[in-house]
């Protein structure tokens, strides 16, 4: 839910009152707490029963590997790279602890994520 980390789930959708000051999060503006818990209660985008301890890929990206291979079947599908779109990588902004993040000295914010995009 963007940079801003909250402790709890509840946390995104609390408002601000005058003698606490809360971060306001776009999911307010569209869904209440109840229709996102309902949601959040029912809805798994990946097979839990499929994920793998032993294997050497950490669980976070076995959960999302079923939807990587969705992803880039159909970027190929609908995109041809050519003179209006290109795959490159990018830097994208994190905060916090992980081993998945590269060092690139000389930056403002020299510790980033690298994913690669459509552009």
């Amino acid at each position: 839910m963007g940079i801003h980390k909250e402790r709890t789930i509840k946390s995104h959708c609390s408002t601000s009152q005058p003698d606490v000051q809360h971060p306001e999060h776009s999911i307010n503006k569209f869904m209440p707490y109840w229709k996102f818990r309902l949601i959040h209660r029912h809805l798994r985008p990946f097979d839990h029963s499929k994920i793998d301890e032993t294997a050497p890929l950490p669980k976070v990206f076995q959960d999302a590997d079923e939807w990587f291979d969705h992803i880039q079947a159909v970027s190929a599908e609908i995109f041809v790279p050519g003179s209006h779109l290109a795959v490159d990588e990018c830097m994208i902004r994190y905060t916090g602890r992980s081993n998945e993040t590269t060092l690139v000295k000389g930056k403002p914010d020299p510790l980033r994520f690298k994913i690669w995009v459509n552009a």
